[in-house]
């Protein structure tokens, strides 16, 4: 949690990645604060709708939002730039928290021909809000599904991810276990987009051309992967493998 004095009307404007303008998000998170009264109501619902309608997955690098609010699932970039974009769309100020995990996050998420081609570190990144002149973490990324089915196979522990829900005052860092190197934040991912892309080839995923060519396909098999963990579909996880 961390207090601030300075203006506050850069985080509240559109970016491409962060691109609340769109129709698409408009509509959406009308629909998502219908009846809120108050900034911290309107935070938690936009939180736990991102949370649970975006299920976790391995997606491509284009964060924007509408096109994760599009396709359903998404990664932490995908994930955060959605949940931004719907905060900043209600007049919550928001931005982009940026730090380094190690990849052991990843393992029960990813086939095994995927984790091994991953860096030892991996970028994550997450939401924080402002809200009652602090900001605030507010971390969406593991949907309530997953979360539950990894703790109970064992993938995961209490004391790794002791909680996935957010108060809306007290800080959520889901993976704090994992994050070796805090970086600070930015704006949007527009600040740090062609940093990201060099550092995903460093980290063995795939450059941007293989994205372009073959990313539909790559990805949507990603997602199912990671939705039989969700599901304990475990013949078919091995199969995967």
């Amino acid at each position: 949690m961390h207090k601030i004095n300075n203006d506050l009307e850069l985080f509240l404007q559109p970016t491409r990645s962060c691109d609340f303008n769109n129709p698409v998000i408009q509509d959406k998170v009308i629909e998502i604060v219908e009846g809120a009264t108050t900034q911290l109501d309107k935070a938690l619902r936009i939180f736990y709708w991102v949370r649970d309608n975006i299920k976790f997955g391995i997606s491509n690098v284009d964060a924007r939002a509408s096109r994760t609010l599009k396709k359903g699932y998404g990664e932490c970039a995908n994930k955060t730039s959605l949940h931004m974009a719907f905060l900043r769309a209600v007049g919550i100020p928001s931005r982009l928290r940026v730090s380094s995990a190690l990849k052991e996050f990843l393992k029960p998420l990813v086939p095994n021909f995927v984790y091994n081609k991953i860096s030892n570190q991996a970028s994550h990144f997450w939401c924080e809000c402002f809200l009652d002149n602090l900001w605030i973490s507010c971390e969406s990324l593991l949907d309530k599904a997953l979360y539950e089915s990894l703790l109970k196979q064992g993938k995961i522990t209490k004391e790794q991810i002791p909680t996935i829900d957010w108060d809306g005052k007290n800080d959520l860092v889901v993976l704090q276990h994992w994050i070796v190197e805090d970086k600070g934040f930015v704006n949007s991912f527009d600040d740090i987009y062609s940093q990201l892309i060099l550092n995903r080839k460093k980290e063995g995923l795939p450059p941007a051309i293989i994205e372009k060519l073959f990313g539909n396909f790559i990805y949507n098999r990603l997602a199912k992967f990671t939705d039989r963990v969700r599901k304990k579909d475990e013949k078919k996880l091995q199969d995967d493998d």
